[in-house]
């Protein structure tokens, strides 16, 4: 025979008991309930920093075959993901953030609690890691992370270092070799081409040429209009000297004096009036025509005809005075020397200034091809310039 005790309560039982025990119960969860408050209330306050991180398939991920040609990547997204957790996870990386930010500022009650540098950073990597959430989003080449401390401004300085040490990390592990060289060559190129810049600058300065073209052009026409000027002026010298040169010769010829008047008859006295104004059409003759022509002749022969007839008629009292052809020609004579001297002087003058522009025309030539050399050693420069500098970004 089995012996069985029913310890079940029944409705009325338990509210019985409750009734009775109604004080000690809400004694018991009030105390729990103050213990609970009062323990968050002393409990320090942690702040959460949180990024996202998309993990991209870029050239570092691609394979360079032996003919240059990239192919695809031989891993699968989830195993790059990992990957990049573990670099950002890495324990060099997270000692570099608590040295630049700070031992002392990061973790002070480690600082004070452990005076050893070495057991102190391995503590301080140790409390990082473990406030340090790094995972994978499901699905997606999206990585999560968060951070937690006691001080907001460092929660977020920390994340922003650690994201940005570890994007360094990123390009320093997956760099080609040869971008070392893509930077001594970039470098190289930027600084022939800021050379080059200062050259090109200190070349407009010192010849002062700010627009070769158009200075030229200014040049050119100067020089047509002071060549033009010049030519006149030449061919001006030219005629004076021709007068000057005919005006000798008629002086040579020409009396310096004439008969003024004599006592002869009335035909003597008509003939010698006669022959003074016959000598006055030959000299306007000959100042006209260089050649002995039919009307000089005629007129010379007339005035042998009328000297023969004031021969025959006899003179008695004759006199003379400046002959006015000979004077009225010394005066055209020195009128064409003074204008020789000023064509002269204006011809030196213009002749001085055409010189001075043929010397501008060539030094802004020189200048000129200078600059185009120095502008295509520029243009060269600046392409494989940004060329390297684009390979190494790449790199």
């Amino acid at each position: 025979m089995n012996d069985t005790y029913d310890f079940s309560l029944s409705q009325r039982e338990l509210l019985s008991i409750l009734f009775k025990e109604w004080r000690w119960l809400l004694g018991v969860f009030l105390g729990i309930f103050a213990l609970v408050l009062g323990g968050s209330y002393l409990m320090p306050p942690y702040y959460e920093a949180n990024t996202r991180l998309l993990v991209k398939s870029g050239r570092e991920f691609q394979i360079h075959a032996d003919s240059g040609i990239m192919v695809p990547p031989s891993v699968t997204k989830m195993e790059i993901v990992n990957s990049e957790i573990e670099i950002l996870t890495s324990r060099d990386l997270l000692e570099m953030v608590i040295n630049q930010i700070g031992l002392n500022k990061l973790y002070p009650n480690i600082a004070l609690k452990l005076p050893s540098d070495t057991s102190a950073i391995d503590a301080a990597i140790e409390e990082f890691s473990g406030n340090l959430k790094v995972t994978p989003v499901i699905q997606s080449q999206i990585i999560e992370a968060s951070y937690l401390n006691q001080d907001r401004k460092i929660a977020i300085e920390a994340m922003t270092i650690l994201i940005r040490r570890y994007q360094e990390k990123h390009a320093s592990l997956f760099a080609e070799h040869k971008s070392e060289f893509l930077e001594q060559e970039t470098k190289s190129y930027e600084e022939r081409l800021a050379a080059t810049d200062k050259k090109l600058s200190e070349l407009r300065q010192s010849q002062s040429i700010f627009d070769a073209v158009t200075q030229r052009a200014r040049l050119i026409q100067d020089r047509s209009i002071v060549a033009q000027a010049l030519s006149d002026l030449q061919a001006k010298e030219v005629d004076t000297q021709g007068r000057i040169a005919y005006f000798s010769k008629q002086l040579e010829t020409l009396p310096h004096l004439v008969e003024g008047g004599s006592s002869d008859g009335a035909a003597g006295e008509n003939a010698k009036v006669k022959i003074v104004d016959l000598q006055l059409q030959l000299q306007t003759l000959r100042q006209r025509y260089t050649t002995d022509v039919q009307p000089i002749q005629n007129i010379e022969q007339q005035i042998m005809s009328l000297q023969r007839l004031a021969k025959k008629s006899g003179a008695q009292k004759v006199w003379t005075q400046r002959n006015p052809v000979y004077d009225d020609t010394i005066i055209r004579h020195n009128a064409a020397q003074a204008d020789t001297v000023s064509f002269h002087q204006q011809i030196m003058i213009r002749t001085n200034q055409l010189s001075k522009i043929d010397a501008e025309l060539n030094s802004i030539e020189d200048a000129a091809r200078q600059l185009d050399t120095l502008q295509r050693e520029h243009d060269m420069l600046n392409e494989l310039g940004h060329t390297y500098r684009k390979q190494y970004e790449e790199a």
